[in-house]
């Protein structure tokens, strides 16, 4: 009666083995759920990061991307498109470029152009701004604007080439009067139709 059968025998050990690999079973499945969980929050991480840097990235580019007709005119402000000036507050001149790029095969006429302009400068005719492209002068100290207005209208730029701005905004006459107010306002590269 104390000695088992060997059927017995074998009947404990199968139970045990079944159970052992249960076991078995059971831990791998929990690593496997845990990785699995892992990889899926790091790749949702990821994601959001990269859609937030990516967003960051976009708002704060000084470029504009215009497509027209399958073709691309792309603008980039180098030192960007805002302009602020507070009387004496500021240096005797801001030299910036823009450069476009057309990326199509035909033309693409466009307009240099300020928008959004607030102007109320003591002795405005002393603000004048200059444009020069390689070494043209298209805008020669042209008195900044009291309101939005093109400065310069059905500029054509052939496919595959670039055109680069210079922009001088500077103060004249410095020593004639006080230069109180301010000047704001944004210089925009526009798509002619």
């Amino acid at each position: 009666m104390g000695n088992k059968s060997k059927e017995e025998n074998f009947k404990e050990q199968y139970y045990i083995l079944r159970e052992e690999e249960r076991r078995e079973e059971g831990r791998k499945f929990t690593i496997l759920t845990l990785l699995a969980s892992l990889i899926f929050i790091v790749i949702l991480f990821g994601t959001v990061f990269l859609y937030f840097r990516t967003n960051y990235i976009v708002e704060n580019l000084p470029e504009l991307e215009a497509r027209i007709e399958n073709q691309t005119l792309m603008v980039l402000y180098n030192e960007g498109k805002d302009f602020k000036f507070e009387g004496a507050k500021d240096v005797e001149s801001d030299k910036r470029t823009i450069t476009i790029k057309n990326d199509g095969s035909k033309g693409i006429n466009y307009k240099i152009a300020w928008v959004n302009v607030f102007n109320d400068l003591s002795n405005p005719e002393n603000l004048v701004m200059t444009i020069k492209r390689r070494e043209d002068i298209l805008v020669d100290k042209k008195r900044l604007p009291a309101n939005a207005e093109e400065v310069l209208s059905e500029i054509n730029i052939s496919g595959g080439t670039e055109h680069e701005y210079e922009i001088i905004i500077e103060h004249i006459n410095t020593e004639q009067g006080n230069r109180s107010g301010r000047f704001e306002g944004q210089l925009i590269i526009e798509i002619q139709r």
